[in-house]
């Protein structure tokens, strides 16, 4: 709905819908929820049983160290998170071998993804990826940017606790070609003159995320790639030279590279927590974060220390073992939730930056690592059609945008709603190669407007004829015989999203 509408507040509604609901967590994680502390009654002492086995005194009792475990293993889950997908991500020989990884400080450009096993679940059919994982610890990293004329473009750029800084280089921000330093929390060295802008990360470990919009056609995508290619990371010391990446030193062809989540699930507590500690001395608290430094301190947990759970007495170990299970437990149940509009999209309005929010944060880590900050886009998932039945291919669907009701994306940007396979939230593969449908086009395809300025997305199984039904043909999306899922994008949202004058309209069962 527009502001020329009546006016439809949005409500944001948290519930466990325990049907399919584990199926949103990649695109909407809800709002934060209070933190469950353990009501168990003290038992012995753990600094009286610290003291007589000759180890370091920690938290009062059992139920004090098993909430303080809580809060650390939420506290800790996104930095941890950001470990372990930064390992997986940068194991590779070069950055041309795996689509989407590459060493560290170096970009893996990306083409339009196709239908078919991939690593990225709901893949983004507008805009080819740029990633990269930047390591500052030694010195800062310069990244050129060439000159994209009216392309939109954004290279979110996010810390290791998953915070994006609002001003991403894109288009949003005005960003232009030149080159941007990328400066890390221990640098205090000079930097060049004639640099475009300079990024101060609290963090050492920064994730860039590069996304840049083509059309879809052969002609589109080809003057992308020339872009990408354009797209360079300089470590300062060789910045203003001829530079080639090295080749890859360490590389590992024997890591785990299963899902990130699904190696954290099978860490142990001990494990868990002294790779939170390892990471946490190059990537320190952030200002905000006094309150909870000082309660991990009670249960040893301190910025630049490494941590063994061993060196604890047994209750305090025992404790910390319990809190990890239920912490675990607690962020994978939070991811799950769903965050409902009254049309049953589910839609979060504010991620990317999270302050003290820490249960939100490991939340969205864990359902959705690497979201956006929410002025450059928000994605709206729908599992459900208008009577929250579950989408499937038995039935056919209408979407209708009526005039001046188009999703509220900036003109300079695009929106889209793609189709996925559900288990799996893969592209369905189907003879007219047609993933999504959106403004600007998407996959080198427009849809067709009505007479009367609205548009209505067709989802069904069924092919129109694309003679005696030209304009339903044009914006058919098609559908597999099974369940599946569509995820709304709008880049670069407009403010009627976020007072609630907007929200998606409902997917329709047709006749």
């Amino acid at each position: 709905m527009t502001a020329t509408s009546p006016v439809l507040t949005q409500r944001v509604v948290r519930t466990q819908r325990v049907a399919r609901r584990h199926r949103i967590v990649r695109w909407a994680v809800a709002a934060t929820v209070a933190l469950v502390v353990a009501t168990a009654p003290p038992v012995t002492s753990p600094n009286a049983t610290a003291s007589a086995a000759g180890l370091p005194p920690t938290c009062p009792d059992y139920a004090t160290c098993y909430a303080i475990g809580l809060l650390a293993y939420t506290y800790a889950y996104p930095l941890v998170m950001t470990g372990v997908t930064e390992g997986v991500g940068t194991n590779v020989p070069n950055a041309t071998t795996t689509p989407g990884r590459a060493p560290v400080n170096q970009f893996s450009n990306n083409a339009l993804p196709t239908p078919g096993p991939t690593d990225i679940v709901l893949p983004n059919v507008n805009t080819p990826y740029s990633v990269a994982w930047l390591d500052l610890r030694e010195e800062p990293v310069v990244m050129h940017l060439p000159d994209l004329g009216d392309r939109f473009f954004l290279m979110e750029s996010m810390d290791a606790w998953t915070n994006v800084i609002p001003n991403s280089p894109g288009t949003r921000t005005a960003a232009t070609a030149g080159d941007y330093a990328y400066v890390g929390p221990d640098w205090n060295g000079p930097l060049p003159a004639g640099l475009t802008q300079v990024f101060r990360f609290p963090t050492n470990t920064v994730f860039i995320a590069g996304r840049t919009y083509s059309t879809g056609s052969a002609d589109d995508l080809a003057a992308v790639t020339a872009l990408q290619s354009q797209y360079t990371l300089t470590p300062l010391h060789a910045y203003g030279t001829p530079y080639s990446p090295p080749a890859r030193a360490g590389y590992e062809p024997n890591l785990d590279t299963t899902a990130p989540y699904t190696q954290i699930d099978t860490m142990d507590a001990g494990s868990y927590f002294a790779r939170f500690a390892q990471l946490w001395q190059s990537n320190p608290p952030l200002p905000g974060d006094s309150a909870a430094v000082d309660a991990l301190a009670r249960i040893g947990l301190v910025p630049g220390k490494p941590f063994d759970v061993d060196q604890l007495d047994p209750v305090a170990r025992q404790a910390l073992t319990d809190a990890a299970r239920e912490g675990n437990r607690i962020v994978d149940a939070t991811a799950k939730r769903t965050s409902p509009t009254v049309t049953n999209w589910n839609m979060t309005l504010d991620l990317g930056a999270y302050g003290s929010r820490y249960l939100l944060r490991a939340a969205t880590a864990r359902g959705g690592y690497g979201a956006n900050y929410f002025r450059d886009a928000v994605y709206a998932g729908a599992l459900d059609d208008s009577t929250g039945q579950a989408l499937g291919g038995a039935h056919r669907y209408t979407l209708h945008f009526a005039k001046d009701e188009l999703p509220p994306a900036d003109p300079r940007a695009f929106w889209s709603v793609t189709l996925y396979n559900v288990p799996g939230e893969t592209l369905f593969a189907n003879p007219t190669n047609r993933n999504a449908l959106g403004i600007p086009a998407v996959q080198d395809h427009l849809p067709c407007f009505d007479a009367d300025g609205s548009l209505t997305f067709y989802i069904q199984a069924a092919q129109p004829d694309p003679t005696t039904e030209a304009t339903k043909y044009c914006n058919w999306l098609p559908a597999p015989e099974g369940t599946f899922v569509l995820l709304l994008r709008m880049y670069w949202p407009a403010q009627q999203l976020f007072d609630g004058t907007w929200i998606p309209p409902a997917v329709q069962q047709a006749p």
